[in-house]
């Protein structure tokens, strides 16, 4: 057995001396190439805050900063014509415009390659960055100088590794009986442990190391167990929340980003952990939260809105970033705001008029009759026209807040439509306008006067834009789930930059003759939340001069049709 260990000792330190050596020349080349690249931009910046007048020289600048960086310095317009060159002539030097590091440096600010320059006809790494729209500088050094330096790492290492080899074997020699001798005492008690067989002759230490060990592997299965379900916990409730989180360190590295996060910045599955907050999320605002230490600011990501919230966590000397979509809150407000502008203005014009004509009464004209009269007939019109404007908004607001509609019952839809009719009929007589109708007998499942709301909002429309002598056709059909209505009509029409607006809050086409109908601006906004109240469908098609057709469909057909 002691040979055996000591075989497995040697063997194991032979391959742990070869993985570190290996591990430790890629580090060392990853970090010095790192640095290399680091150094080179760091040459770049120093260019860049040095040439601050456009007309400077470039070939005397190449030529400074070439001694002092040792490396080819290159200056290039934006279509990659080389400017000026430390090296060589710039009059004999082809378009650059295809190398690669030009490429990213155009695209992104900066880019780097490792690659053979046919014009040095030698391995170069090349850096470049752009300084200006229209000034690229680029610098590189050969590859030799990397080799030359990574050759005296590979020696450093196999040295120390040659020595560590020596080292480790004579401390496998020193010490393997010593460490064999105890595993047999160890084994032989595991044995017993086994068949619960106690042995005579094993030191106490062995015993007691023996029931250490055993209560460690137990201890330490509970932790590793206890870990990974706080783990999986602590990563499916951040990835579980409707809010981006992002958790970055105190040099801005990213150490936790949840699925909400990725999505708004549109990371994707790139391995993000690690890489610079500001790189991955680009957002100057977001920056200058995060530097400023502010405690929120509102960002603007892909047309979406966001509340980023900043919070320090100071024990780990880092930060903590919560983005909330406010988006739909910040429509919302929107919307309250143009309501209640559009409110304010539309009760404002009756009650001036109103107002107008009551002192116009208290000044004197109550005592012509005439007068009077007509005042007091045009106040009883404001005056309705204003009751109307606020049952309106009560309708709408109504229909608004309710998520379902619990007011159902089965009725005749040609019923409803027949009484619709009827109630508008003075309505078209007085404009001349035809109204047909051809609906079937369709049962349908829905609140009766919200329907009826519906059909007399657009057949009222439909009489009141309609030309004299005009028609007016309302007609439906179902099938087992949906009824689909059909309005039509031979009126004035809508232009087509009108009809995306149709079903906004107070949107008129004709304002003027809209107040002059006695409209109040709500009446297709009532309609539109109606059809969204039942999850139907509305569409608009109208043409000028040609009139208008309003189709519906509704999934409210009663459950015996």
């Amino acid at each position: 057995m002691q040979k055996k260990v000591f075989l497995s000792f040697f063997a194991s330190v032979l391959i742990v001396i070869v993985l570190v050596a290996m591990i430790s020349y890629y580090i060392a080349r990853k970090i010095y190439v790192a640095e290399l690249e680091n150094s080179l931009f760091t040459q770049c910046d120093l260019i860049s805050s040095d040439i601050t007048d456009e007309r400077i020289q470039l070939q005397s600048y190449a030529d400074k900063y070439g001694k002092i960086a040792r490396a080819r310095v290159t200056f290039l317009d934006a279509n990659g014509a080389v400017l000026a060159d430390s090296q060589e002539k710039a009059s004999e030097l082809p378009n650059h415009s295809d190398r690669p590091e030009v490429i990213d440096a155009l695209k992104n600010g900066t880019g780097t390659s490792l690659r053979f320059s046919t014009t040095m006809q030698g391995y170069y790494k090349y850096v470049a960055k752009k300084i200006r729209s229209d000034l690229i500088v680029r610098l590189a050094v050969p590859s030799q100088i990397i080799r030359i330096i990574m050759m005296k790492i590979i020696y450093t290492i196999i040295l120390a590794g040659v020595l560590l080899f020596i080292l480790a074997i004579l401390l496998a020699l020193l010490f393997t009986k010593r460490i064999v001798e105890p595993i047999k005492q160890l084994t032989n008690y595991a044995k017993g442990v086994t068949h619960s067989i106690y042995l005579n002759g094993m030191s106490d230490e062995i015993l007691e190391l023996g029931e250490a060990f055993t209560g460690m592997v137990a201890q330490l299965d509970e932790t590793i167990k206890d870990y990974h379900k706080r783990n999986v916990w602590f990563e499916t409730t951040i990835n579980s929340m409707p809010e981006g989180f992002i958790a970055i360190d105190e040099n801005h590295y990213i150490m936790l980003i949840n699925d909400t996060a990725k999505k708004i910045f549109e990371i994707g599955n790139t391995a993000v952990i690690g890489q610079d907050f500001f790189v991955m999320t680009r957002n100057i605002p977001l920056k200058d939260m995060v530097q400023n230490a502010q405690r929120s600011v509102e960002i603007n990501v892909k047309h979406q809105v966001y509340k980023a919230i900043y919070c320090p966590i100071k024990d780990l000397s880092g930060h903590i970033i919560i983005l909330q979509d406010i988006t739909l809150t910040k429509q919302f407000e929107a919307m309250r705001s143009e309501f209640v502008s559009n409110v304010t203005h539309e009760l404002k014009t009756p009650l001036t008029s109103i107002r107008g004509f009551i002192e116009t009464l208290k000044n004197g004209a109550l005592k012509d009759e005439k007068v009077a009269g007509r005042f007091l007939e045009i106040i009883d019109i404001e005056g309705e026209r204003l009751q109307l404007l606020i049952n309106d908004i009560l309708v709408l607001s109504h229909i608004e807040n309710k998520k379902h509609d619990d007011k159902l019952s089965t009725f005749t839809l040609e019923d409803t439509i027949q009484e619709v009719v009827q109630l508008l009929d003075n309505h078209a007589q007085s404009k001349s306008v035809t109204i047909v109708t051809q609906p079937t007998q369709t049962k349908v499942f829905a609140n009766q006067d919200r329907m009826k709301q519906l059909f007399i909002n657009l057949v009222s429309n439909a009489i009141t834009y309609n030309v004299h002598g005009g028609r007016v056709e309302l007609s439906s059909t179902h099938d087992s789930k949906r009824v689909n209505i059909r309005i039509q009509d031979t009126g004035i029409g809508i232009a087509q930059e009108h009809v995306g607006r149709l079903f906004e809050r107070f949107y008129r086409v004709d304002k003027g003759r809209s107040r002059e109908d006695g409209g109040t601006g709500l009446g297709l906004s009532i309609v539109k939340h109606i059809v969204e109240l039942y999850e139907g469908e509305i569409v608009v098609q109208s043409q000028p001069q040609k009139g208008s057709t309003f189709e519906i469909t509704l999934p409210i057909m009663a459950q015996d049709v």
